[in-house]
């Protein structure tokens, strides 16, 4: 922005059903008005979002996918020196709320042993129904 002027395209709902069509894990996210410092006059804009998270197979050893669970979330200080916004989510209750695939089931194990709740059915893999 500092040498071309931006335009934002924002989604329409015609655009992000033919998205999920396609690709059903997909997340969007709705910024509002001001929701960009740089462009504080830029009205409110639907656009695809990632929650931010680990990815593994789930031939992954269960106690490794509890322990990589257990390590992020007991180690967030560590994360939040990298990005102070880290600070903000909780690492317990937004995977469980967020997810739009099943999480590992030992991270399952782990979400659930730190409290998260209502946990949505698209989180519960296959495997641990």
């Amino acid at each position: 922005m500092t040498l071309t002027k931006v335009r934002l395209i924002p989604l329409t709902n015609e655009h992000t059903k033919k998205i999920l069509a396609a690709i059903p894990y997909i997340s969007f996210i709705t910024v509002p008005t001001g929701g960009i410092k740089a462009m504080p006059n830029e009205p409110a804009y639907t656009m695809w979002g990632r929650p931010i998270g680990v990815m593994c197979n789930k031939s992954l050893p269960n106690y490794l996918g509890y322990k990589l669970v257990n390590g992020i979330i007991k180690g967030k200080e560590f994360q939040i020196v990298a990005w102070p916004a880290f600070k903000e989510l909780d690492l317990v209750q937004d995977p469980a709320d967020l997810t739009l695939v099943p999480l590992h089931k030992g991270a399952l194990k782990a979400y659930r042993e730190l409290g998260a709740k209502n946990i949505r059915p698209i989180a519960i893999p296959p495997e641990a129904k």
